[in-house]
């Protein structure tokens, strides 16, 4: 755990940042990276965003355990401030996403797939949705 801290520590004075600071881009490369990996889930970005949540709380959890061992206790403030430096701006993303994506369905309705028949009478997109699933299936 030692070399955890020291790692972030020699980072930090490579990169001439404070160590606080290191928060917000790695967090924000890190919600990156997962986005990406995790581009072909049905939310993404939440998924994202729960994966980030749960490694920064790792982290927290490896902090925690060092000021323990040093000091006999944690520092709980600087827990919760670490985690709001990493989680904040890929929050907002998923915010602005999630914002962006229910005014475009406000917009143009007929993109969810529950389109209507030229005559008005049933909706004819899950029916084509089925039909292109059974067709990708046999290929």
């Amino acid at each position: 755990m030692r070399a955890w801290s020291e790692s972030k520590g020699r980072l930090a004075d490579l990169l001439g940042a404070d160590q606080d600071f290191l928060h917000v881009p790695f967090g924000l490369l890190l919600f990156v990276i997962l986005a990406v990996a995790f581009r072909k889930q049905k939310h993404p970005l939440l998924v994202s965003l729960a994966a980030l949540t749960g490694l920064q709380f790792v982290n927290e959890l490896l902090d925690g355990i060092q000021w323990w061992l040093w000091t006999g206790t944690i520092a709980w403030g600087e827990a919760v401030e670490d985690t709001g430096l990493t989680i904040g701006l890929p929050l907002c993303a998923v915010i602005i996403a999630c914002m962006a994506a229910r005014r475009r369905l406000q917009d143009n309705p007929t993109t969810t797939g529950a389109r209507q028949d030229p005559d008005g009478v049933k909706p004819v997109g899950a029916e084509i949705q089925k039909f292109e699933g059974r067709f990708r299936s046999r290929n």
